[in-house]
């Protein structure tokens, strides 16, 4: 088990914060074992997320997508095959959920991981997600 960061994470720093609707997306080339975390994307404090889809190469595993406080809070348990490598969110309670770092916080975003399930995972996984701003915040 391991935590991998994905460029996106590492490199992109947000600055400035639209109101409406942003985007977000990253790749990441990975060799992972089961119950390694992949910290995928960016989102700010305050962003409602209103939608995403996580995409897996063609291997046999299970995997997860949530944050750092629910590993599963968008998709509970997805099984990947060579047939299915799209995965939308899924969970309700997921779907405008809030993120909400504290005051105290220094980072003022948190992460949307990926989370390897059941078997090892090498290959490109992709996630992009969709979330609403209602301010605009110039960081």
């Amino acid at each position: 088990m391991s935590t991998v960061t994905s460029t996106a994470v590492t490199n992109w720093q947000p600055r400035t914060v639209y109101a409406g609707l942003n985007t977000v997306y990253a790749k990441a080339l990975v060799t992972v074992t089961a119950g390694s975390i992949v910290q995928m994307v960016k989102v700010p404090d305050g962003a409602v997320i209103v939608d995403g889809w996580a995409q897996s190469p063609a291997d046999a595993f299970k995997l997860s997508v949530g944050d750092g406080g629910d590993p599963d809070r968008f998709i509970s348990t997805a099984q990947s095959s060579a047939a299915v490598e799209l995965h939308r969110f899924d969970e309700p309670l997921g779907m405008g959920f809030k993120v909400s770092v504290t005051d105290a916080a220094i980072q003022k975003w948190d992460t949307i991981d990926i989370l390897v399930g059941s078997a090892s995972c090498t290959g490109t996984l992709e996630l992009c997600v969709t979330y609403y701003m209602d301010k605009f915040d110039n960081g």
